[in-house]
């Protein structure tokens, strides 16, 4: 099996302001990966992001998206305490996949 080559650094970033444009109004599917300091895509949603590039690569475009700078998104979409995964087409959500993130300094 192929192994998708997908560098979380090179992904663009969206914020509150492009979002919209970027997204919503896209022609093509868009899949966000939204995620937080305190929460690392790395440990949670990156190898599933990985696969669905590898299985479905050029078929819609790919952004990523900091949730502690970008409260509005957070807000909108309810992701508090948990990263993302949301594909948009045509502007609205057609796939969502969640995890939750463990406290900092949770009690042991």
């Amino acid at each position: 099996m192929k192994t998708a080559h997908l560098n979380f650094n090179a992904v663009d970033t969206l914020n509150d302001l492009n979002f919209g444009r970027e997204v919503v109004q896209s022609q093509t599917p868009v899949l966000v990966l939204f995620w937080a300091y305190g929460c690392p895509l790395e440990r949670t949603l990156l190898p599933l992001a990985k696969d669905i590039v590898s299985k479905h690569s050029g078929k819609f475009r790919i952004y990523k998206v900091n949730l502690d700078e970008n409260p509005f998104l957070a807000d909108h979409f309810h992701l508090h305490e948990t990263s993302a995964l949301l594909l948009f087409q045509e502007g609205k959500v057609v796939g969502r996949r969640l995890a939750k993130c463990a406290q900092v300094g949770a009690a042991i």
